[in-house]
């Protein structure tokens, strides 16, 4: 009759098929389906045969595919253009703004995981769920380090236990005049980041990994000092120690 409303429910337990892929160092890398909600990254590891014996845990990355609805798409752009508004506004390099408008746009993303970790204790709280999308990658054993940034040679050097955050750097041929060392951080080759940590004066590098890469940005530059600045600033500086002086006294 007019203004009735018909649902159509779908069956119970129905879910259209999601898949990962797993490639690299298994037995058999490819597209597999998720089997059931809780599917977990050693659930595929297994369905894909298991690993190699040249498999490189410690390297090992999980890529996931960014989903959006169209609210969470309309939330993401807003957010992006307020960002971009606010960066324009304190004249922030369009080289960063770009990278910033990059970053956001990207549909996927690396999680940092603990492969390793995970097949020593399947479905615990390392072993992640999966998603739609996900695409697990194992690589062989890696030998090198990636030396990025400002470094007066950046290249690959070889991979070496007793070698310390430093000695990467002089094997790049050290740091560039315009180096911002203590913000220097290092992205593991399973993604995960680590920067470097500060205590009163004293600077605490990452340790490296084989396949990690090192990243040393550039040092923001200052602006000069000119003479009404310096003026005002000994002015207020005079007046600080008149201060001090008085209430001694």
């Amino acid at each position: 009759e007019p203004f009735d409303q018909v649902f159509i429910y779908p069956e119970p337990g129905y879910a259209v098929q999601q898949n990962a892929v797993i490639q690299g160092e298994t037995i058999y890398p490819g597209k597999y389906t998720i089997q059931a909600k809780g599917d977990r990254i050693s659930d595929l590891v297994k369905r894909a045969g298991g690993l190699t014996p040249n498999a490189y845990l410690p390297g090992a990355v999980l890529i996931r595919t960014r989903h959006f609805s169209s609210i969470e798409e309309n939330n993401d752009q807003q957010g992006l253009d307020n960002l971009l508004k606010q960066n324009a506004e304190s004249n922030t390099p369009q080289s960063i703004q770009n990278q910033i408008v990059a970053s956001a746009r990207r549909r996927t993303e690396t999680v940092g995981i603990d492969l390793a970790g995970i097949m020593a204790n399947p479905h615990g709280n390392l072993d992640l769920l999966l998603q739609d999308g996900d695409t697990l990658t194992v690589p062989k054993q890696l030998q090198t380090v990636r030396v990025n940034g400002e470094v007066l040679y950046p290249t690959l050097v070889r991979y070496n236990k007793d070698y310390s955050f430093k000695d990467y750097i002089l094997n790049a041929g050290g740091f560039s005049d315009r180096s911002a060392k203590g913000k220097s951080y290092v992205v593991n080759a399973n993604g995960s980041v680590k920067g470097t940590r500060h205590f009163l004066f004293f600077r605490r590098y990452p340790k490296l990994s084989p396949g990690a890469e090192i990243y040393v940005p550039l040092k923001k530059e200052r602006a000069p000092l000119n003479t009404a600045t310096f003026i005002s600033l000994m002015v207020s500086l005079a007046t600080l120690i008149l201060i001090a002086y008085n209430s001694v006294k």
